[in-house]
Parts: C-alpha cells; sequence; structure tokens
C-alpha cells in the first residue's frame, strides 16, 4: 500500500458500521479524497476527533485501491469554536461546502481556505463576508464570473439584476431565465468590491445589517445551487 504523510481538513463524515467513519478530506498534497477512519467512533478511540468537522491535522494514510486509510493523525488546529456563534458557524461551513463541491483544488486552494477560517475565527464582523470572498474567488477563476454587468448581454447599466441560482451569473431583465431572483444594486456593488479586496481590507468594513442579511441568503442560495448542478456547466 502507498504511505503519504499529509496536512488535511475534514469536510465531512459519514457513519460506515458500528464504529468506522468514511471521510471527506481536502489534503495540502493529494487535494480532495475519501478516507476511512477504523474505530474512530468507540468511546476510547485514540483518533475520535476524526469524527468532528473543522479539524486540521497531520496525518499518515495508507492508500487501499481508490480510498485512504488514516494510520495516524494528530490534531494541529481546531475550528470548533466556530461552533458556538451563528453567524461563524454559517460561514465556515460554507467553506466547507464549497471545497466539497469544487473539483481539481491544490495546496494555495488548502492554505487560502485555512487563512480564512482562522480570520473568520479571531474576527467578530463581517465573518460573512469572508465566506463569500472564498467562494467568488473560486468561481472567478475556474468559471470567469464576474458582478460588474450582466453576464449574458454585458450590459454595464441594467436596471435591475437578478441572480441565477443554476449558472452563478447576473442577469439584466432582457436576459432573465428561470431560477433568478432579483439582487439589489447596492449588494451588487459590495459583492463586486468585496472580490476585489485583501482580506485585512474586509475586516474594516462598515455595512449595514440589511445588507448583510442580503449577503448570506445569496449565498445560502447559490451554494444550493451549485450542489444541484455540475459545476462543468458553469465553465464559459
Amino acid at each position: 500500500m502507498e504511505e503519504v504523510n499529509d496536512r488535511f481538513i475534514i469536510l465531512k463524515s459519514v457513519d460506515v458500521g458500528e464504529k468506522n467513519k468514511k471521510l471527506s478530506l481536502f489534503c495540502e498534497k493529494l487535494g480532495k479524497v475519501f478516507a476511512i477512519g477504523r474505530g474512530v467512533r468507540s468511546q476510547k478511540a485514540k483518533l475520535k476527533f476524526l469524527t468532528l468537522p473543522f479539524c486540521v491535522c497531520d496525518a499518515t494514510l495508507f492508500k487501499t485501491g481508490s480510498i485512504y486509510l488514516v494510520k495516524t493523525a494528530k490534531v494541529i488546529h481546531s475550528f470548533m469554536a466556530l461552533t458556538q456563534v451563528q453567524e461563524k458557524f454559517d460561514s465556515g461551513n460554507i467553506i466547507l461546502e464549497t471545497l466539497l463541491k469544487f473539483d481539481n483544488l491544490n495546496n494555495i486552494h488548502f492554505n487560502k481556505a485555512i487563512s480564512i477560517l482562522e480570520y473568520i475565527e479571531n474576527v467578530d464582523k463581517n465573518e460573512i463576508l469572508f465566506a463569500f470572498k472564498f467562494l467568488i474567488d473560486l468561481l472567478y477563476t475556474n468559471f470567469n464570473l464576474n458582478f460588474s454587468c450582466c453576464n449574458i448581454c454585458g450590459n454595464m447599466k441594467a436596471q435591475k439584476l437578478y441572480l441565477n441560482f443554476q449558472t452563478g451569473e447576473l442577469e439584466c431583465e432582457n436576459c432573465i431565465e428561470k431560477n433568478v431572483v432579483q439582487i439589489k444594486h447596492s449588494t451588487v456593488e459590495l459583492l463586486d468590491k468585496i472580490a476585489n479586496m485583501d482580506l485585512e481590507q474586509i475586516v474594516l468594513l462598515n455595512i449595514e445589517n440589511e445588507i448583510i442579511k442580503s449577503i448570506k441568503l445569496f449565498l445560502n442560495k447559490l451554494i444550493k445551487g451549485l450542489i444541484e448542478i455540475d459545476l462543468n456547466t458553469l465553465k464559459k
């Protein structure tokens, strides 16, 4: 069996049998892989932390067929504190959901995800904007999406803009299809602004609660849309 030493964050876990867990891991070297944590649901299991989300671990993995077995692991950082505050949990969960949906991720994405989770853990405002920043960075990189105009006709002066939850694109009133909801220009302008900001700048923003709620709704629906479709259909 191939042995690999790697660092990973646990994205999701599913019970297998009485004591095991099937783990969705995002590894710094291997990218996204499935692994089995044997016996981790036992009360006295040494690797019991593998049942928890938001854990970053150093580990030795054995490859057997298309899946890995976790031989040894130790927690080097836990973001479980995010689960204690609803806004932080929602924001952190969007990061994990985003990582679950995208393929072809690498160590750059890994380190950026960890960095943004650290910001969410430590700041006391604008947490949801960091989750937005991570998702939109991936959409910009992989699918050339933008918030500066209608993504179909290029109209930059549309009176009304709509978000298509199946494509993640903005559409004007002349191009709208199914699965759209109107989005305020003020929200669009903020989204475009944040997409081009450094993380340090996002901390300093003062934003009305109504706009924050609008962005949270936007993110939740966009994530749901990405779950329901093949991401490859977004490519230009």
